[in-house]
């Protein structure tokens, strides 16, 4: 693997430009509507990477809340931007994805931002060049200084049947925050669904995950998703949950035969586990719920995870949870 800090420049290069050989170009585009609270820290979040090679594009959608001027503040450090009227989230992406010229392409929520000094050391540490598809982890709150970062064991062999298990824990969600795809996959697998407004990213992985297997599951956090009253994921739960059924359904027939019927009945008994399960007290009644509902049971408490390591041994594990960079 390489790691440019073992690595001495060329005499008489600085070592910037070293990096800038090595680093690959990077698109990261920022949507946008009304989220002038939120977009000058996730500008400066990006900025402040200082990463080379870096394309930042802002697609705003016409936002009148004070977000020109702010987006105007950092006009200098934005390779484009516009603020129009657009069809959503997805529409505002797909723009900047059709403009993008770097290597690798990237979003970043305008309520989000990354996590700091994270690009570069990722893109150093990695061998890039082998890979299609690479995320980490990310860090959630209501303020960075109070995120934590949930693991997600099953990332390291994560399939197309447990991305469509968005819906029944955070360990199957990958976040959009920290995901970067190559230019060239995007072109093959194509745009965003703009049918789509809250599982747009999972069902864009499903395509992804079809077009290429070189992929790369990075245990680090790399971005800051912000927990707040006005997020989708916050206020329309039940509404992504409907998404990511209606996505199940279309992918249901390229899935074997035991994933189509698991994951049925991981759907249609959904609602009644969710009360059961907050109505469980105490050890007794969280067997009882376990012997009603063991898919259910199965998936909402990582058992894959805790099975793998039973039958192979922790240290067999792909990475090992507790390092830093």
């Amino acid at each position: 693997m390489l790691i440019v800090d073992q690595l001495l420049p060329p005499q008489g290069l600085p070592f910037n430009f070293y990096r800038l050989t090595l680093l690959p170009t990077l698109s990261i585009i920022v949507p946008s509507f009304n989220q002038a609270a939120y977009l000058e820290e996730t500008l400066q979040s990006i900025i402040g990477q200082q990463y080379p090679g870096l394309e930042l594009m802002v697609i705003d959608g016409g936002s009148t809340d004070g977000s020109v001027a702010i987006i105007r503040k950092y006009e200098a450090h934005i390779s484009y931007w516009v603020s129009e009227p657009d069809r959503g989230q997805s529409h505002a992406i797909n723009k900047g994805f059709e403009k993008a010229t770097g290597e690798w392409v990237a979003w970043m929520n305008s309520d989000d931002c990354y996590l700091e000094h994270s690009l570069v050391p990722f893109f150093e540490k990695l061998s890039h060049t082998s890979y299609d598809f690479l995320h980490g982890l990310v860090a959630f709150g209501e303020t960075i200084e109070k995120a934590i970062v949930v693991p997600a064991y099953l990332n390291y062999r994560r399939s197309i049947f447990h991305l469509l298990l968005f819906f029944m824990a955070n360990q199957y969600i990958i976040p959009s925050q920290s995901v970067f795809v190559r230019r060239s996959l995007l072109e093959k697998a194509g745009l965003l669904r703009e049918d789509l407004h809250y599982v747009m990213d999972m069902e864009w992985y499903i395509r992804l995950y079809k077009a290429s297997n070189r992929r790369y599951f990075y245990h680090f956090p790399i971005s800051f998703f912000r927990l707040h009253t006005q997020s989708k994921t916050v206020n329309y739960a039940r509404l992504m949950q409907q998404e990511v059924w209606k996505v199940a359904d279309e992918y249901l027939p390229g899935l074997n035969s035991k994933q189509r019927w698991t994951l049925k009945k991981l759907i249609q008994h959904y609602d009644e586990f969710q009360i059961k399960y907050s109505e469980a007290k105490g050890p007794l009644s969280q067997i009882s719920l376990a012997i009603m509902y063991p898919f259910h049971y199965w998936y909402k408490f990582n058992w894959d995870e805790k099975w793998y390591k039973l039958r192979h041994g922790a240290g067999n594990l792909p990475f090992k949870g507790g390092n830093t960079l």
